[in-house]
């Protein structure tokens, strides 16, 4: 998003060399339940990180106190496709093997991407330190092979 921010405002002082600082109202769709961290959030207001000379940034989060239940009615009743892996069993969406994910969803990624899993347990093996403290790729391999 930042480098999106980046080149609106270059666009803007462009097309507008007389102009301030472009403002800008960033809308991510995330939402309260999906961490502890998340539900901290405040659903509007500045963003201060994103927030430079060339920009005004405000946050607003419009989907930040929905539940699970609403986004799938909202995305039913609407033509938007959903990405493919929810109907393999993930619950949400991020880095294929994030760091922050449980055994379960990594054991699914693996499954879904076994090529991508070989490459990391190579960087693994690499680097001589398991992907997550206590739990190696190597485990999520075999978990996924024998379909744990």
């Amino acid at each position: 998003m930042a480098k999106l921010m980046t080149r609106l405002a270059a666009e803007h002082r462009k097309a507008h060399p007389e102009a301030g600082p472009i403002r800008i109202l960033n809308c991510p769709g995330i939402r309260a339940v999906e961490s502890a961290a998340r539900a901290k959030k405040v659903p509007f207001g500045p963003d201060g990180a994103a927030t430079n000379g060339q920009r005004t940034v405000d946050r607003w989060l419009p989907i930040f106190g929905w539940s699970d239940e609403q986004v799938w009615a909202t995305i039913r009743r609407s033509v938007i496709r959903h990405h493919p892996a929810y109907d393999a069993g993930m619950p949400r969406l991020s880095c294929v093997f994030c760091v922050l994910a449980g055994r379960r969803e990594l054991t699914l990624a693996a499954r879904l991407n076994p090529g991508l899993l070989q490459d990391y347990v190579a960087v693994e093996q690499q680097v001589r330190s398991d992907f997550k403290h206590g739990l190696s790729m190597k485990d999520i391999a075999a978990a996924a092979a024998s379909r744990q």
